[in-house]
């Protein structure tokens, strides 16, 4: 879970977002909470309600971001990540935001939702070639991207291992691309996984993403 302040959001809308986590006490004992402690009362009340939140099939929550504004119409926003093959339809997408909604209280409440899809794209190589071409970067640049802001991802490298093709020039692409990911965008070698398996060509590696289970 992530708060995200657009711009810094007053006491006003955020005491109102945890008031029903708030004691209350005569106005003599009252301290005065600052925006910092009522942040932190709306994160432990929303990472309560949505605790348990379910998407439909084959959709994977990743994670969920807090936004506070100090805009009267839309004072609170949630930015739902999740990982699938395909966009939740738009009936199960009301659905899920009357729920979210009801579990926090708050019937304003903009939800959104961000997919990322499974499948990343191919990496294509020149003919008993390891080295990456200018397309091919890109694309890794981009996944590196996605990976460093959710990290509970991992890559999924599949290429052809088999004897029908030589599994050295195959097995220093595999490296390229973990080098390359490593340098440019820091990603850890347990965020990527090699599976070997069937491609389109001999020549292609295939790349998807995966939830980590933490």
């Amino acid at each position: 879970m992530q708060l995200i302040e657009i711009p810094t959001a007053s006491k006003d809308i955020i005491a109102q977002l945890a008031e029903s986590d708030k004691k209350e006490l005569p106005p003599e004992e009252k301290p005065q909470p600052t925006i910092t402690e009522y942040q932190t009362a709306f994160l432990q009340i929303t990472e309560v309600a949505l605790r348990d939140i379910q998407l439909p099939s084959p959709a994977q929550l990743l994670r969920y971001e807090v936004i506070i504004t100090n805009s009267i119409l839309e004072p609170l926003g949630l930015n739902m990540v999740y990982l699938s093959e395909r966009e939740i339809s738009a009936d199960a997408k009301k659905l899920l935001v009357d729920d979210i909604r009801n579990r926090l209280s708050f019937p304003r409440a903009n939800v959104r939702f961000q997919r990322i899809s499974v499948d990343q794209g191919i990496i294509k190589f020149a003919p008993d070639s390891p080295e990456l071409q200018s397309g091919s970067t890109q694309l890794l640049d981009r996944i590196g991207r996605i990976i460093q802001l959710q990290p509970n991802l991992q890559l999924e490298i599949t290429a052809d291992l088999s004897n029908q093709y030589p599994n050295s020039v195959v097995k220093k692409r595999v490296e390229v691309i973990k080098q390359y990911l490593n340098k440019q965008a820091k990603i850890a070698t347990n965020q990527i996984n090699i599976s070997p398996g069937k491609t389109a060509s001999s020549r292609n590696i295939t790349l998807k993403m995966k939830a980590l289970k933490l």
